[in-house]
């Protein structure tokens, strides 16, 4: 039985981007079914924050979670040229950071939206929920080579 949904992302929060709505919004389906929650994110944006009274506040919303934020001292966000390259090393390097020391708790999932932390948790052989919303050229290497590894560990 589920107890636990532990939630990764490389979204930062509070922020008005309909990913992180959609998230909370998620987040707030889960917990009203009785889930405890755990969102794990990095405060890599000047108003990123860990306080849930100002997640609350920013969603208008009672949220019952417990927020893990994590330091973010990668490049994405305090370089302003080559965004989207300092963006991609710095969610695979973060990602690979968060997961490597990653245990599941017996009755917990990981759910996620971030390609690079299904990746690293696939090859671990821990359990995840990707939520995939398009196919992009890369996310399709890596779902295809992290089902392969899921496959080769049975």
């Amino acid at each position: 039985m589920i107890r636990k949904i532990t939630y990764i992302t490389y979204q930062t929060f509070p922020s008005e981007k309909a990913n992180t709505i959609q998230t909370m919004e998620n987040l707030k389906y889960l917990n009203r079914q009785g889930l405890e929650i755990d969102l794990i994110y990095p405060l890599r944006e000047k108003d990123s924050t860990d306080e849930i009274s100002i997640i609350n506040n920013y969603y208008q919303y009672e949220y019952d979670i417990n927020i893990k934020a994590r330091k973010h001292f990668l490049p994405f966000g305090k370089i302003k040229y080559l965004e989207k390259y300092t963006y991609l090393i710095s969610h695979i390097l973060w990602s690979y950071w968060i997961t490597k020391n990653y245990k599941p708790e017996s009755g917990s999932y990981v759910f996620t939206r971030s390609d690079w932390i299904f990746y690293f948790l696939s090859k671990k052989n821990i359990p995840v929920v990707f939520e995939c919303h398009q196919l992009t050229s890369l996310r399709k290497i890596l779902m295809k080579n992290s089902i392969k590894q899921t496959e080769n560990q049975k």
